[in-house]
């Protein structure tokens, strides 16, 4: 089943596709395919995506390249980005941060759980700014989510590096990153339209 990275890449070559278009470049159903396996191509070549779609990049270069006109490469995208936005809808908070910290880790950042100490010591140690880092309170994810995996508390962290693009890496997957004090807080987007959520601090 595709996920959320398969949904993401999808929606990029569509995005691209889209632009072309608009430009007058591409007026067949031919010529989108052939557009299509360029970019795809290029995409590969370049490393623009995580791991673990490599397969899937491989595949739709496969069904592009032996198909040629009949391989209907937008048709294909847009199943995929559908299917994938549909099976994160499905997920509960835990398994869509589950899937966030992942993708996370899949883009080179540092990932580290803090222990209650650690956390409570954090000013006294030296993270560096220039480093892309998420940093966890352990306790707060191990008690944050209830048997039904929906978050009952906020989750806080501490953040170096890029907060923009990790922002929008989270919203991929309906969490919001939130600046509160001296620290950030994880807010499930669908919390954030319903019931407050009990603090911890």
């Amino acid at each position: 089943m595709f996920d959320n990275s398969s949904a993401h890449l999808a929606w990029c070559a569509l995005v691209s596709l889209g632009i072309a278009r608009q430009d007058q470049q591409i007026d067949t159903i031919a010529a989108e395919d052939l557009y299509l396996v360029r970019w795809l191509s290029n995409a590969r070549h370049q490393r623009r995506f995580p791991k673990s779609v490599a397969s899937d990049l491989d595949w739709l270069l496969q069904q592009g390249r032996q198909h040629s006109s009949r391989a209907r490469l937008r048709e294909t995208l847009l199943f995929i980005y559908e299917t994938g936005i549909s099976e994160t809808e499905k997920l509960n908070d835990l398994l869509r941060l589950s899937r966030a910290l992942n993708a996370i880790k899949e883009h080179h950042w540092v990932y580290m759980l803090l222990s209650d100490k650690e956390w409570k010591n954090r000013h006294k140690r030296q993270f560096s700014a220039g480093v892309n880092g998420i940093y966890l309170r352990k306790r707060e994810l191990d008690n944050g989510f209830d048997d039904n995996g929906s978050q009952h508390q906020p989750l806080n962290l501490l953040v170096t590096g890029d907060q923009e693009a990790l922002a929008a890496l989270l919203e991929d997957f309906q969490w919001r990153l939130l600046p509160v004090r001296d620290c950030y807080q994880l807010m499930s987007g669908r919390e954030m339209a319903g019931t407050s959520l009990r603090s911890t601090e």
